[in-house]
């Protein structure tokens, strides 16, 4: 090979490398997933300082993003939408936050959230490389996308629009969580703040648990997201004779139907609605000074 041609290869390979490495870049400004700690399950991205004056909004509860755009998924959403009402009305009763009615802000582009198990089929391409080799089960993993200019500059003049200062938006949504042992010989799964259940003696520790989870992201006026975290609500463990077979036994319409008026945190005082406390739980710990 000549020199010229020596030189010119090196330098292809140079051009190569550089928008490689520039689409890498790229990739990790807009895109973040990072492994979680023992619970609560929770992130700050950027510090703020919060005041009493600050005003914050919120979008009306959802249901995951996903939920919306794959066919597989179109039930799950209906089943959750009497949860979604009944939260959205307890959210509007405690008066805490202001609900932002901004249709600008349904266009593509929106930040998105993912809490769950590193090995969870929804998880991003790069969780798996957050679990270490003397993990005995998945560690719990977060990703944010960040939201699109044109998303961010519609959030700005809609929070402008009714002087607010932070929005925050928050999803229902099923994932994997990770089992936990209890004990010495017993299994869990650890849910959220100061909450966790009980798993049957008999159960593969290698097969993830089902949770119905409430998430929340919270972004300033710029687009910015500073915090975002999930409390869990319901855990659905499928029997041992399934789990052999691969076969994960999801929350259902009658799980949900009966969550909604039912199911309750005896272990607290007053025995709360087990999706109260999660909405609770999860205002305190995103919006914490």
């Amino acid at each position: 090979m000549s020199v010229k041609n020596m030189v010119m290869s090196i330098s292809i390979l140079t051009l190569v490398l550089l928008f490689s490495s520039c689409a890498t870049m790229n990739k990790l400004s807009t895109a973040q997933t990072d492994r979680l700690g023992s619970a609560p399950f929770y992130k700050s991205y950027l510090k703020f300082a919060m005041s009493d004056t600050s005003v914050i909004h919120h979008l009306p509860v959802d249901v995951s993003d996903r939920y919306k755009t794959d066919p597989f998924h179109k039930s799950r959403q209906r089943s959750l939408q009497p949860l979604v009402e009944a939260m959205s009305s307890y959210i509007d009763s405690l008066q805490r936050i202001q609900k932002l009615e901004a249709d600008q802000l349904s266009l593509p582009g929106a930040p998105r959230l993912f809490i769950g198990s590193s090995e969870s089929f929804d998880a991003p391409s790069d969780a798996e490389m957050m679990r270490n080799e003397n993990d005995k089960y998945p560690p719990m993993i977060i990703h944010i996308e960040k939201p699109s200019k044109e998303w961010k500059t519609a959030l700005a003049q809609s929070l402008t629009a009714v002087n607010g200062n932070y929005l925050l938006i928050m999803q229902l949504s099923f994932d994997d969580y990770p089992k936990a042992d209890q004990g010495m010989f017993g299994k869990k799964v650890v849910l959220g703040t100061d909450y966790e259940q009980g798993l049957n003696f008999l159960t593969a520790i290698d097969k993830p648990i089902e949770v119905l989870q409430l998430t929340g992201m919270l972004l300033d006026r710029e687009g910015n997201i500073l915090r975002a975290g999930s409390e869990g609500i319901l855990a659905k463990e499928t029997p041992f004779s399934l789990q052999i077979f691969d076969i994960e036994k999801e929350i259902d319409k009658k799980a949900i139907d009966q969550l909604i008026q039912n199911e309750r945190r005896e272990d607290l005082p007053g025995q709360p609605l087990k999706w109260k406390v999660a909405i609770d739980n999860l205002l305190i710990k995103i919006l914490k000074k």
